[in-house]
C-alpha cells in the first residue's frame, strides 16, 4: 500500500506540448548541421552566393534550436498539475 501511495503523487511533468517544441527543436538542430555539412567552397562553380546563403542560416538554426527550443520545452508547463482540493478522499 505505501508504494500506491508514493506512485499516485508522481507524474511525469512533461506533456504533449513539451514534446512538440522539443521534436522542433531537434529538427532545426538536425537542419543546421546539415546545412553546415553542404557549405563546401564552390560547390556550384561561378556561384558562390549558395554556400554564403547556407553559412548564414546554419548557425541560426543551431542557435535557435540549442538556445530557444530546447530550453522551452523544458521550461513550459505542459501538464497542469491537479488542484490539492479536487482530488476526492477515497
Amino acid at each position: 500500500m505505501a508504494n500506491k501511495e508514493i506512485s499516485d503523487g508522481l507524474q511525469w511533468p512533461f506533456g504533449p506540448k513539451n514534446y512538440l517544441i522539443f521534436g522542433a527543436g531537434m529538427i532545426s538542430i538536425i537542419l543546421g548541421y546539415i546545412t553546415l555539412a553542404y557549405t563546401a567552397p564552390d560547390p556550384i562553380p561561378g556561384d558562390n552566393s549558395w554556400p554564403q546563403l547556407l553559412l548564414t542560416i546554419s548557425p541560426a538554426l543551431l542557435v535557435i534550436g540549442y538556445c530557444f527550443l530546447i530550453p522551452m520545452s523544458i521550461i513550459v508547463r505542459g501538464r497542469e498539475s491537479e488542484p490539492s482540493g479536487a482530488k476526492a478522499d477515497s
